[in-house]
C-alpha cells in the first residue's frame, strides 16, 4: 500500500485524473436488485413470521394491550376535524395492511382485507374543566386509550380519538396494532396525516404516486 501512495504522489494533477477515470470505467457495473413482484392473489394473504407471533399472543391472551403502538400528536390553532379524519381515511385506503382483519380459515390464520374500512374519530370535549383539570384528564384519557385492547378479527386495527382542549389545543390519539404496524411505519403515518390534512385544508393538490408493492 505505502509503494502504491509513493507512486500515485508522484504524479501530475492530469494523471492522477485520467487514472481515477479510468478505474472508474474498469469498475464492473452492479446489477440493480431483482424487483419485488405484485401478489398474484390479493385474497390470499398468509402471516408474515413476526405476525404469526403477534397472532399467537393474542390467541393466549387476548385481552392484552402489550402489543398496542400509541401516539400523540398535539395540534396548535384552529382544527378542522373532517379533514382531519379525512386525511386519515385517505391514508387506510393506500396502505392495504390497515384494512385487514385476522381469522382462521382452514386451519390458516390469514389477512382478511375489508374495501369498506373507514375510521371515525371519537371527540372528547374537555373545554368546561379548569386547566390543571385537563391536564389530569387528559393524561387519564391517553393512558386508557393505549391500554385498551384490539379484537384482531374485527378491522380497521387502528384507533383514532380527538382531546378538544380549548379551540386552539388539542391532542390526537393513535392507536395502531402490532401485528400491523412498527414504530417506524408508524413515522410514516404521522408524516402522511402531517401532508394530507395540509393538502385538504389548503385546498392544495398532493402529489403521490401510487405504491409499487404493498406490505
Amino acid at each position: 500500500m505505502a509503494n502504491w501512495n509513493e507512486r500515485l504522489a508522484k504524479l501530475s494533477p492530469e494523471q492522477r485524473e485520467l487514472l481515477l477515470n479510468k478505474l472508474k470505467k474498469a469498475k464492473p457495473a452492479t446489477k440493480p436488485d431483482k424487483e419485488i413482484p405484485r401478489r398474484s392473489d390479493p385474497s390470499h394473504r398468509p402471516l408474515s413470521y413476526g405476525q404469526k407471533g403477534f397472532w399467537f399472543l393474542e390467541q393466549l391472551n387476548q385481552d392484552s394491550s402489550l402489543n398496542n403502538i400509541p401516539s400523540a400528536l398535539n395540534f396548535e390553532g384552529r382544527l378542522n376535524i373532517e379533514a382531519l379524519e379525512e386525511s386519515l381515511n385517505q391514508i387506510i385506503r393506500r396502505h392495504e395492511i390497515l384494512q385487514v382483519h385476522f381469522e382462521t380459515q382452514n386451519g390458516q390464520t390469514v389477512q382478511v382485507p375489508q374495501a369498506d374500512v373507514k375510521l371515525t374519530i371519537s371527540l372528547v370535549d374537555l373545554t368546561s374543566f379548569t386547566d390543571e383539570e385537563k391536564e389530569i384528564r387528559a393524561r387519564q384519557l391517553i393512558s386508557g386509550e393505549a391500554l385498551l385492547p384490539f379484537n384482531l378479527e374485527q378491522a380497521p386495527l387502528v384507533r383514532a380519538s380527538l382531546l378538544r382542549l380549548n379551540k386552539e389545543r388539542h391532542i390526537l390519539l393513535l392507536t395502531l396494532h402490532h401485528i400491523i404496524a412498527d414504530a417506524w411505519s408508524v413515522g410514516i403515518f404521522v408524516q402522511e396525516i402531517i401532508a394530507r390534512y395540509t393538502a385538504l385544508v389548503k385546498h392544495t393538490l398532493l402529489n403521490i404516486s401510487e405504491l409499487p408493492i404493498q406490505y
